[in-house]
């Protein structure tokens, strides 16, 4: 028998109708800006989505968009007057930035009272201890999903595969929380000498690398719960189209794992959600 699949649509629609109640119950809307300095066709298609998402569920949506000649003063000049602009709720900068610029200090420049991807040192700091209101929506979107499954996580062998401040960091600090049933969290890297005697001991397996397929069902306990967070777009030999893979090789997995995440299907629609909700939240602080 297969892995029974952990959907992402019912977890999202049930955010999605808070977050739409929520702005109903506001005098008015919250405002979402965002900065998008890149050609990057990825970039550019998902600026696009989270502008349809916004306006779905009623968020006023404004897009900055600056040349990809734009230089670091010239992108933090903008955050800093939406930061000091009272109509904006939220502020988002959409990566990549251009040549030269860094992601990491733009982002840093945001204010913590509109941060809505939660990556700011104040919003990082809070998940130190224990305020996962605003936290980094993909990293709380596979952990949202892990608790949708309803599994007691006490005791449990819990390994993360993947160190970035989006996904890894955030998502081991929110595991360590005792609010989460106190699991055991492992958080592995690039730099793990084995990474499939890691993989293969976890009752939950949360994966983020970055690379398709890195993940094999012969690195899976048997039965453990998997949560996919990777978006690979790949092209087999033969095959005209790309198409979206995980970082989960989903045919060898799903015959090992008692639960697994689809790609697409999974983490992706669950993390819009969570993201309308911390503009929402951002909203009700202020």
């Amino acid at each position: 028998m297969g892995a029974a699949l952990i959907e992402g649509k019912p977890v999202a629609d049930k955010i999605t109708e808070e977050v739409v109640a929520a702005i109903k119950a506001m005098p008015q809307p919250p405002h979402l800006a965002s900065i998008l300095a890149s050609e990057n066709a990825g970039a550019k298609w998902y600026a696009n989505s989270q502008q349809k998402a916004c306006e779905k569920v009623g968020i006023e949506f404004t897009r900055h968009d600056l040349p990809e000649s734009s230089t670091q003063e010239d992108i933090e000049d903008l955050v800093e007057k939406l930061n000091a602009d009272d109509s904006v709720t939220g502020i988002l900068v959409f990566m990549p930035v251009p040549k030269g610029v860094s992601g990491r200090a733009v982002q840093q420049k945001i204010s913590p009272n509109k941060d809505v991807e939660g990556v700011t040192p104040g919003a990082l700091g809070k998940l130190f201890f224990g305020d996962f209101s605003v936290a980094p929506p993909t990293a709380k979107s596979a952990i949202t999903l892990l608790e949708s499954t309803g599994e007691d996580l006490k005791g449990k062998e819990i390994v993360i595969l993947g160190r970035s401040e989006i996904v890894g960091k955030p998502a081991l600090l929110m595991l360590l929380d005792k609010s989460l049933g106190s699991p055991t969290p492992t958080c592995c890297h690039t730099g793990t000498a084995d990474l499939a005697f890691h993989a293969k001991r976890a009752d939950v397996l949360i994966v983020s690398a970055g690379r398709a397929g890195i993940v094999t069902g012969d690195m899976i306990k048997p039965g453990a719960i998997v949560i996919d967070v990777g978006i690979n777009q790949v092209k087999k030999k033969g095959e005209k189209k790309s198409r979206m893979v995980g970082d989960v090789d989903f045919d060898t997995a799903k015959d090992v794992a008692g639960k697994i995440t689809p790609v697409p299907g999974g983490v992706g629609v669950v993390t819009t959600a969570i993201l309308l909700r911390n503009i929402v939240t951002l909203a009700q602080r202020a």
